[in-house]
């Protein structure tokens, strides 16, 4: 279920500098995604579930290996940075998408082909989403 996820946050566009980057911002927001389905209330509580965070369910996610052989997730501090800067409304929209795509495939709904670039238009303006990411405003210590 995890992997159904990545190609619709690749296309919400990474707020940081490439110079420097660690963890690819799919992969932040995924770790955001699991720790608040699974309790998580506050940045700090998103970035204590990765941290405990088994590492198999770590490299699906996305979370690449240093070269030393660990596999360390974001600390609360990169957590926090990464949803204060990423555009609210693209999460919206991807996330959208993807529960859309996920009802009409539960629903057996099919739209008559109306091609890629009306699809996009229309995930983009009509399709709303539920998610919002607890703690997201303490994200000072």
């Amino acid at each position: 279920m995890i992997m159904r996820y990545p190609p619709y946050l690749d296309s919400v566009p990474d707020p940081r500098a490439r110079r420097g980057r660690w963890y690819s911002l799919t992969a932040i927001l995924l770790v955001g995604a699991c720790a608040v389905v699974s309790g998580a209330r506050s940045i700090d509580e998103l970035a204590e579930w990765g941290q405990r965070a088994a590492d198999t369910l770590l490299k699906t996610i996305g979370i690449r290996r240093h070269l030393l052989g660990w596999r360390r997730t974001p600390s609360a501090a990169t957590i926090g940075r990464v949803l204060g800067a990423v555009d609210g409304d693209a999460l919206d929209r991807a996330v959208g998408a993807y529960l859309a795509d996920r009802h009409r495939a539960a629903t057996g709904t099919r739209a008559a082909s109306p091609g890629r670039a009306a699809v996009t238009a229309f995930r983009r303006n009509t399709c709303p989403s539920p998610i919002s990411l607890p703690g997201k405003g303490r994200t000072t210590a």
